[in-house]
């Protein structure tokens, strides 16, 4: 059983003829403008969104923004996905599709570290090492692993990915865009208020180059400097073999594949797994 998808193919409208901008899975948003009454315009223009800006990529969105994105080709796709939809609730379809993205999400992690475990060096046991899960802490006695500690300078605020961001969740907060970064920004970065007001100015004055050096400006200030795991590298505990590492990789693999599976089976039976993707 597959997971649900609705991949669209879209386009930037506005000019002569329609840009093709490639083919996105545009379920969850779907589903979303479904519930608000928005889906029949998508073969015109689609609005911009939160989870409509995180599943595309620049382009996407900047059409979005513009109010010159479109779903190419008929709408009758529309028609088909609002009968399957219909019996339905669409709430707790949206609810349940956010699950299976973080169980999905789970899966692909497992999958990267299994590879980074069987293709890493060995060190020596014992030695400073990060939980392959929680990147910020040493691992707990029952871990037979960790990856070693690489030690790196934030690089800063790239002006662009805040733009981004403030414009997909459609806020300015600086402090929740930090927290893409790292866990509690307060107690690493000076001054978040004069990088969430550089935001605010660039939205009033639309002064790009301004908008850049308040950036790099606030960026100087800041002196942050991050432990991150180094994957090419496995430390196994005083206790532990390398071989240990790879059947705990193995077991969480499995154990993350069977929570997609169960999802699907328990929660995503009635969706069409033939569903058209629009070409």
């Amino acid at each position: 059983m597959a997971a649900p998808t609705l991949k669209l193919a879209l386009s930037r409208t506005g000019g002569q003829r329609p840009v093709p901008l490639g083919q996105w899975d545009l379920f969850l948003p779907a589903v979303n403008a479904l519930a608000d009454g928005t889906l029949c315009r998508w073969p015109t223009a689609i609005p911009a969104s939160y989870e409509l800006c995180r599943r595309v990529d620049h382009d996407c969105r900047e059409a979005a923004w513009d109010g010159l994105l479109a779903v190419s080709g008929s709408g009758a796709w529309i028609d088909r996905f609002s009968r399957t939809m219909a019996a339905t609730d669409l709430e707790l379809v949206a609810r349940d599709y956010a699950v299976l993205e973080a169980a999905v999400s789970v899966m692909d992690l497992a999958t990267g570290l299994v590879d980074a475990i069987r293709n890493a060096a060995v060190a020596d046991p014992g030695g400073p090492a990060l939980h392959p899960l929680a990147d910020a802490e040493a691992p707990d006695v029952n871990m037979p692993f960790g990856f070693a500690v690489s030690v790196a300078r934030w690089k800063g605020v790239n002006p662009k990915a805040f733009v981004d961001f403030a414009v997909g969740s459609g806020s300015p907060d600086a402090e929740a865009f930090l927290e893409t970064v790292i866990r509690q920004p307060s107690k690493w970065f000076k001054d978040i208020s004069a990088l969430e007001a550089s935001l605010l100015r660039l939205a009033a004055d639309r002064d790009v180059e301004a908008f850049r050096i308040a950036v790099a400006d606030w960026n100087a200030l800041q002196d942050v400097s991050i432990r991150m795991p180094n994957r090419d590298v496995l430390v196994p505990a005083l206790w532990a073999r390398s071989e240990d590492a790879v059947y705990w990789g193995d077991e969480f693999l499995d154990s993350a594949r069977e929570l997609v599976r169960s999802l699907l089976a328990d929660r995503w039976s009635w969706w069409p797994e033939d569903f058209v993707v629009v070409r």
